[in-house]
């Protein structure tokens, strides 16, 4: 288990690269820029989790600027609701959404495509306020999730609970949006039950609080797609050199991290994001890159068995917007063109 929470140190501490606000759509973002000068891809995202230490890498280490493109990520407060909206409205060019989120959304609007796949597996503890000793405890709970019904923690709070043999009747789930204020709201007694990892494991843990289990210890979750980054259909076909080109920045800083010889300089961007001392830093580097993503696929091709596994969950949680929606369908929501041609050049 403590490698688990060791990863989570992302959650809070990476809320450093920004928040940014959604603005109207801007011509020049995206787009073909003026000669020798780099292309800006703003990159939605919702509040920070270990999925996106390649998010801090890549700025930091500036590994998107040999490739032309202006690296600049967009963090949304307000939750895993805000990233397709912005992405559909233009605001940025590609954003990181729940795959099962981007399955739904597909459903209702089409004109979404998924591109990488930066996890697979569910890295995150459940943990309950003081009083809240075992999964059992939980039923009549509250569960504060980033956001209700579509963010990837709710997900594998819904799965989590059916492996602890827990109906989802049993809970009341409430969107607490970003990682920093479900935590606070756990202190505060205001809810029950939130899904995270150090630095807010260990706070929440300080206080009294109790960790009742992670949720990659369910079998269904660890081969499930977590997060994909997804573009506009539209702006993919008219941009895809830009598209191509930043998905050889993600090949490139997925390869800068699994490189051994680049440990200490990883560690040190972790260090300096998250705010923890070097040992912390490297038992996050440890787990993250030796042990959870040690098979992942780092050219970030999405493989359609992991999306298959992603619906299945859902159907068994209940999702009803995709109770219809039919495995053979999924193909339709990805395109490997750009990840393939990415490793290619």
């Amino acid at each position: 288990m403590r490698h688990l929470r060791t990863i989570a140190v992302l959650t809070a501490g990476m809320l450093a690269l920004g928040l940014a606000a959604c603005g109207s759509d801007d011509t020049a973002d995206g787009g073909p820029a003026a000669p020798g000068q780099p292309t800006t891809v703003k990159l939605g995202l919702s509040a920070i989790n270990a999925s996106h230490l390649w998010v801090a890498v890549a700025r930091d280490e500036k590994l998107m600027e040999p490739f032309g493109i202006d690296f600049e990520p967009v963090v949304f407060q307000g939750g895993a609701a805000q990233v397709l909206p912005s992405l559909l409205g233009g605001s940025t060019q590609l954003g990181i959404a729940s795959a099962q989120q981007t399955i739904i959304a597909y459903q209702q609007d089409p004109s979404v495509t998924m591109i990488l796949n930066p996890m697979n597996g569910s890295p995150l503890s459940v943990v309950a306020k003081p009083g809240i000793a075992s999964p059992q405890d939980v039923k009549g709970k509250i569960i504060s999730v980033n956001a209700q019904g579509s963010s990837e923690d709710y997900h594998a709070a819904t799965a989590w609970l059916e492996h602890q043999g827990i109906a989802l009747s049993d809970v009341k789930f409430v969107t607490g949006g970003a990682t920093s204020a479900r935590v606070s709201a756990l202190i505060s007694g205001a809810v029950d039950v939130v899904l995270c990892s150090p630095p807010d494991v260990d706070k929440l843990t300080a206080t009294g609080a109790t960790i009742l289990g992670e949720t990659n210890e369910v079998p269904k979750l660890q081969k499930a797609a977590s997060y994909e980054i997804v573009g506009k259909t539209e702006w993919l076909t008219a941009n895809k050199d830009t598209a191509v080109r930043f998905a050889q920045g993600y090949q490139a800083t997925q390869e800068f991290m699994h490189d051994p010889a680049n440990k200490d300089k990883v560690v040190t961007v972790i260090a300096n994001q998250l705010k923890v001392d070097t040992t912390g830093a490297a038992e996050v580097y440890e787990y993250w890159i030796n042990e959870f993503a040690k098979d992942a696929d780092l050219t970030g091709a999405i493989h359609e068995e992991n999306l298959v596994q992603t619906l299945q969950n859902a159907k068994e949680g209940g999702v009803k917007a995709l109770e219809n929606v039919e495995p053979s369908s999924l193909a339709k929501l990805y395109d490997n063109s750009y990840a393939e041609e990415a490793a290619a050049k």
